[in-house]
């Protein structure tokens, strides 16, 4: 059985997570959100770190929404593991700020170091990447990083029919004890050496899953969802997916939890 992740390519060269931003708006509800809580931390000498970028169209999206221009003083630090996805940010960013001010790092998270703090701190969707537990081990880590009123800002999903979903099929193809990660999962395993005050928002958005118009599509985002190869999905769990999807009307709500940690004192 095959366990995908986010490089597997099923056609036309698109990945399942790919696919499943085609048909949600989860990404723009969300960077709305996070627009404005970074304008409100965002000033002229401002320094930012990114832990695990991607291709950069969240934090992207997000600062295209504040309305400023990016200063000379402004310094923005983005952390991406994967080779390939460092020189698209390097083109992305260049193209909203100064050269001096932006760094790229190939690096994960556990291996980043930096003598510098950092007035915001953006951990976006990482926790899916890092095993858990190294959880409190990493949010030290960032913490440690963070500047005097400075803000870690994580971005993770909650309960919402996504969350269903995994639990209805994934413990039927993985383990029994399987549970879905929400961002409380993470929360709740914030380090004890600091007094923390933790603020959270919530961004709501529509997966619209194509279920009568592109059969291949929708096989795509079941497969994101579950982890799996359709091909490694037996024919009764296929049927009980897709029929729950056809009882939602291919229409799943979802709700990104955006949380504020601030160290206290």
């Amino acid at each position: 059985m095959t366990t995908i992740g986010f490089e597997y390519k099923k056609k036309n060269n698109e990945t399942p997570f790919e696919t499943f931003l085609r048909y949600t708006n989860e990404k723009e509800k969300s960077a709305a959100k996070l627009a404005t809580i970074l304008k409100s931390k965002l000033n002229k000498d401002v320094s930012i770190l990114d832990f695990g970028t991607g291709n950069g169209e969240y934090l992207d999206l997000a600062l295209s929404q504040i309305g400023v221009r990016i200063s000379d003083a402004m310094k923005l630090t983005l952390v991406e593991p994967s080779s390939d996805l460092v020189s698209q940010l390097e083109c992305r960013f260049a193209k909203r700020m100064p050269l001096p001010s932006l760094t790229v790092v190939s690096s994960d998270m556990q291996n980043f170091k930096s003598d510098d703090t950092f007035d915001v701190i953006l951990m976006s969707h990482l926790f899916y990447h890092l095993p858990r537990e190294s959880w409190t081990m990493q949010l030290s880590k960032a913490l440690s990083m963070l500047s005097v009123d400075g803000a870690l800002i994580i971005v993770l999903r909650e309960k919402d029919d996504a969350y269903d979903f995994k639990m209805a099929f994934k413990p039927l193809l993985f383990d029994a004890s399987f549970k879905a990660l929400t961002i409380d999962d993470v929360l709740e395993v914030l380090p004890k050496e600091w007094t923390l005050r933790v603020e959270k928002q919530l961004a709501s958005s529509q997966l619209h899953i194509p279920f009568k118009t592109s059969p291949e599509d929708t096989v795509s985002i079941i497969e994101f969802y579950l982890n799996k190869e359709w091909s490694d999905i037996s024919p009764r769990i296929q049927e009980s997916s897709l029929e729950y999807i056809r009882a939602k009307n291919g229409v799943f709500n979802q709700l990104d939890g955006i949380a504020v940690v601030e160290k206290v004192g």
